[in-house]
């Protein structure tokens, strides 16, 4: 809260405009991939993401990620399927290259973020199911 402030305030001024909006760019970049890479030594070592352990809060973020991997999923989807079948038919290879390096980070991004956020949310669902039953987890 108080890096917005401050970032907001740098904006405002004149000679500030366009760095700060590079280091909010630089910052938030570079906290997405370390997030990435908590999660990825968290799935090494424990078979799950990197999040609360609260299991409410981690459900609900698990349902935002999930919400927010088929946001990417239908975009792709429409980008690719509605707004390029037109042209798909004549495309050269290069082409074709060119629509894989633009439309793939999407279909990517959709693809971990609902496998990933899924299988975790599925996980603490059926974790807080079995011990209102009283299931031995093993």
């Amino acid at each position: 809260m108080a890096l917005a402030i401050i970032l907001f305030w740098m904006s405002e001024r004149w000679y500030w405009n366009h760095r700060a909006d590079d280091i909010a760019i630089v910052a938030a970049v570079g906290l997405l991939w370390f997030w990435v890479s908590l999660n990825v030594e968290s799935w090494r070592q424990n078979r799950t993401v990197y999040s609360f352990s609260r299991r409410s809060l981690r459900v609900a973020v698990d349902l935002l990620l999930i919400a927010l991997g088929a946001f990417w999923g239908m975009t792709f989807v429409a980008e690719m399927f509605w707004e390029v079948r037109a042209r798909v038919i004549a495309l050269p290879f290069a082409s074709w290259l060119f629509l894989l390096v633009v439309y793939g980070p999407l279909l990517v991004w959709f693809l971990a973020l609902t496998f990933f956020f899924g299988r975790d949310a599925t996980r603490c669902v059926v974790q807080r199911f079995d011990s209102i039953r009283g299931v031995n987890q093993t």
